[in-house]
């Protein structure tokens, strides 16, 4: 196991040193919670909005400061997508696409209504 390695006494670091960590630039991990979920859904279906529903994705790992939210409510984070051949999120090319913005405006009034009644 990699923390025996690092166990002081255990051999596993030079000089038989206790290891040191630093961690920089931490995010609180992103996971999205049921309920936000199917009511983000049924917005996106009620607006006529095309989604993934998932199935065979494999998980991601993002980490942003949304991740903090989760600690406090539960919580959804939702990708509004650009295209295949669109520059990735922090790629120096990419350029928001601007159309996306009353996409995403339509999805969360939409959830707010539903929401709220």
């Amino acid at each position: 196991m990699i923390a025996e390695q690092f166990r002081p006494g255990s051999g596993g670091n030079a000089g038989d040193q206790p290891a040191r960590v630093r961690r920089i630039g931490i995010f609180e991990h992103c996971s999205n919670a049921p309920e936000p979920v199917s009511e983000l859904r049924r917005a996106m279906r009620d607006v006529g909005v095309t989604f993934d529903e998932g199935d065979g994705i494999l998980p991601m790992r993002p980490g942003e400061d949304f991740g903090v939210f989760g600690r406090y409510a539960p919580s959804a984070m939702l990708f509004l997508g650009a295209g295949e051949t669109y520059a990735g999120l922090h790629n120096p090319d990419y350029d928001f696409p601007d159309e996306l913005i009353p996409v995403g405006s339509k999805i969360f009034v939409q959830t707010v209504r539903n929401i709220l009644g």
